[in-house]
């Protein structure tokens, strides 16, 4: 009987750990896929803010602007940071409404984030790695909004059905640079219920 070699030995560990990855499953209840490859990261439970938007002149509120993050533990500050998050503007976005998003199809109503680490943080000294929802760059996304009630202690429920962005750095200049390694992120059925609170930093 022939021995095992320690390099068999390591590429079997290496394909145990990494080459059976589950397959993407769209039916999945919070499904998160990078890659292909399932992630488990662990999310607090969702939570709501109302942003008001000034006009710039300081009379009227030109937007109000709703905000949905899955923190990821342990918040700091006076809001979750880091996690995913669900910007979408108030008076175009109703109760019952879908909105689908694509390259074909782009809209500045909603928009989706995922940063991976707490606050966005990166390894890498002076940028945030983010993931973002870009049609441009073939991301993708149907989301839908059974209740909104826009103002503060309103409800809000509803489900990102399918999601599709990619990743990239920011700079602390304000660029965007983009990784060598492209990254796919994906998400599936990730359902939201819970009220809107004022934003710790409400008006802009």
């Amino acid at each position: 009987m022939k021995k095992i070699g320690p390099l068999f030995l390591i590429l079997f560990m290496v394909f145990a750990a990494f080459g059976c990855g589950k397959k993407v499953d769209p039916q999945k209840s919070f499904g998160m896929y990078i890659n292909g490859r399932e992630m488990k990261a662990k999310f607090k439970a969702p939570e709501a803010y109302l942003q008001t938007l000034d006009d710039g002149v300081g009379y009227a509120a030109s937007r109000q602007n709703g905000l949905i993050i899955f923190p990821l533990p342990p918040p700091t500050g006076p809001m979750p940071r880091g996690g995913i998050e669900i910007s979408f503007d108030l008076k175009k976005v109703s109760s019952g409404k879908t909105v689908q998003i694509s390259q074909s199809s782009p809209s500045s109503d909603v928009d989706i984030y995922y940063f991976p680490m707490q606050g966005g943080a990166s390894v890498d000294q002076g940028k945030i790695l983010s993931y973002a929802l870009r049609p441009s760059k073939g991301g993708s996304a149907i989301i839908r909004f059974d209740v909104v009630e826009a103002k503060i202690g309103g409800k809000l429920k509803g489900v990102i059905l399918e999601a599709t962005m990619d990743a990239f750095y920011e700079t602390k200049d304000g660029f965007n640079e983009e990784l060598s390694k492209p990254r796919e992120l994906k998400l599936f059925n990730w359902s939201f219920e819970t009220t809107m609170k004022e934003h710790p930093m409400f008006s802009f």
